[in-house]
């Protein structure tokens, strides 16, 4: 069946918009919704995470605290959680890793400071990678899709730390 040529035109004072529309990508409405529908998902589970890294913040006294609950909500925030990655994790860390030098529990070692370091250098480079490489398929592409591979597994092992962290401090203690 061959392609329908439409043409649409708007006329704007003496100025006439006229586009026509020739079906050159016939499946780029489900596509587009295919992607939204990833998106949507994604943004929903990263919702769910922070809501969880505010609860487990809260659990610690507030004179040990080096983020604010709230504070974890601006990963949220498109492109800005690129930068604040750097120090929302660190700062959770650091807050964790207060409380626990307090009571004089050294076993806890840098509360895994390092793993969400690592996490938000994986999350940013693929950004970086993304820019240089455009629409290219090529080498970067692969290295970008490896480190954002790479960055939920370190969130899923950052998470699991702070869960046993936080199930480490008393109910009562905040």
């Amino acid at each position: 069946m061959p392609h329908q040529i439409r043409v649409h035109s708007l006329k704007f004072g003496q100025k006439e918009l006229v586009v026509s529309d020739v079906g050159i990508m016939p499946g780029l409405g489900q596509l587009l919704a295919v992607i939204a529908a990833v998106m949507g998902c994604f943004y929903i589970g990263y919702a769910i995470l922070c809501y969880k890294l505010s609860g487990y913040i809260k659990r610690i006294p507030a004179q040990h605290r080096k983020i604010e609950p709230g504070q974890v909500c601006l990963l949220m925030i498109p492109v800005l959680y690129l930068a604040w990655n750097f120090v929302a994790f660190p700062n959770i860390s650091a807050s964790f890793k207060s409380y626990f030098d307090s009571i004089g529990d050294k076993s806890v070692g840098n509360c895994g400071a390092g793993i969400g370091t690592a996490y938000a250098l994986c999350t940013a480079a693929p950004a970086a990678v993304g820019l240089t490489a455009g629409a290219r398929v090529d080498a970067l592409n692969w290295v970008a899709a490896g480190l954002y591979l790479g960055s939920f597994m370190l969130l899923i092992v950052y998470f699991v730390t702070v869960i046993s962290l936080k199930n480490r401090i008393p109910e009562d203690a905040a």
